[in-house]
């Protein structure tokens, strides 16, 4: 080996000496234990061979390795030990919201009960006109009249009446198809019943074609089978009045939009048409010929129906006072039953003879213990 390759090699472990170690001879602390300088005790002065400065180098080199590979272990322990305590700070935190949001969302629901409870109450001790003619007030009593509780013998027994042509009038909502169907508003009242907006000369035709197609729905309709292309025709009737509607007024101004309200309830009735609930109850509502409240209460029981709102403009304004009038009859006079049966009961619970009344005399005529 030349002396040149002599000095790179002693040069290059002179590097790795002190890049590992922080001078030659010295210690490093590491944990709080002291080790040695790997080269302490090296023969770095003459004397020394090319072969032991490499063997030295090498061990030197070998034991760097080994404090780096410490060092990086130590470092990602404390960067797993970070992360698990980050992740632990998260879910505190996140448990902390979720808990005050469970109180806020509690306190919430509750007040949603209780206004709720309150307008009840309201609507059924102390409603007002709008509240009738939204239809709520009738709904409550309704809803009174539908307890399972009440027999429907029991009903009969103390019904009001009710004539069929109310019935017939009435809107009645539907909740499992969000929307209210009418048979007064289907058959524009018989053809008497379309708006001022609507009685012009150039929409009659459009208007006598859709009087067609309900009155041929509902001849149909009262037979089995009833062909898809009668519910079709009503839907197209509709149509060709809404276009008309829009070609005939140039100016968009109240009277457009009051014909155009109209046109777009028709639509709304005639889109119903398609559901077999309704055309079973539009077929029933044909025929129907209950005269008592409770018929109106069974018919409306089967159906699963509810009073809809009263629009402005409409009989209905004028006839839901006088129903609610006869609801809440009834409602009394099924209350005034039961207060009746319950004080029967407790009358002949105490009749002597009875098991109350012969347990009340034997205990009367037991004797105490001072007797005794």
């Amino acid at each position: 080996m030349t002396n040149r390759a002599r000095v790179c090699n002693l040069l290059i472990f002179c590097g790795a000496v002190l890049v590992g170690f922080p001078a030659l001879g010295q210690t490093v602390i590491l944990d709080n234990r002291t080790i040695e300088s790997p080269t302490s005790g090296l023969n770095l002065g003459p004397g020394s061979t090319p072969e032991g400065d490499k063997l030295r180098g090498e061990a030197a080199k070998e034991i760097g390795e080994g404090i780096n590979a410490l060092y990086s272990a130590q470092g990602r322990s404390t960067d797993a030990n970070t992360l698990i305590r980050l992740s632990e700070y998260q879910y505190r935190y996140l448990e902390r919201i979720n808990r005050a949001r469970e109180k806020q969302f509690g306190r919430r629901f509750n007040r949603m009960i209780v206004t709720y409870n309150q307008r009840q109450d309201r609507l059924r001790n102390d409603p007002d006109y709008l509240d009738l003619l939204r239809g709520d007030t009738l709904n409550v009593v309704l809803q009174d009249l539908f307890d399972p509780k009440i027999a429907p013998s029991s009903l009969r027994l103390v019904s009001v009446e009710l004539p069929v042509s109310t019935v017939q009038t009435l809107p009645f909502q539907v909740p499992t198809l969000s929307g209210s169907i009418s048979r007064r508003t289907l058959t524009v009242d018989n053809g008497n019943g379309w708006p001022v907006a609507l009685n012009v000369k150039e929409l009659e035709r459009e208007k006598n074609a859709y009087l067609r197609a309900v009155d041929a729905f509902l001849e149909r309709n009262l037979q089995p089978n009833l062909p898809l292309n009668s519910v079709l025709a009503v839907e197209s009737a509709v149509a060709d009045l809404k276009s008309s509607v829009q070609l005939h007024f140039v100016m968009k101004n109240d009277v457009y939009n009051q014909a155009m309200n109209f046109v777009r309830q028709l639509e709304d009735q005639a889109r119903l048409l398609k559901n077999d609930t309704v055309r079973r109850f539009l077929a029933d509502i044909e025929k129907y010929s209950g005269t008592t409240i409770a018929d109106l209460i069974d018919f409306m029981r089967w159906y699963h129906l509810r009073f809809a709102a009263a629009e402005p403009g409409t009989p209905e304004r004028s006839l839901y006072p006088t129903l609610y009038e006869r609801l809440n009859l009834q409602r009394e006079k099924i209350q005034e039953m039961a207060r009746q049966d319950a004080a029967d009961a407790r009358s002949r619970s105490a009749k002597p003879g009875s098991g109350k009344a012969l347990d009340q005399q034997d205990s009367g005529n037991r004797p105490d213990k001072g007797d005794q």
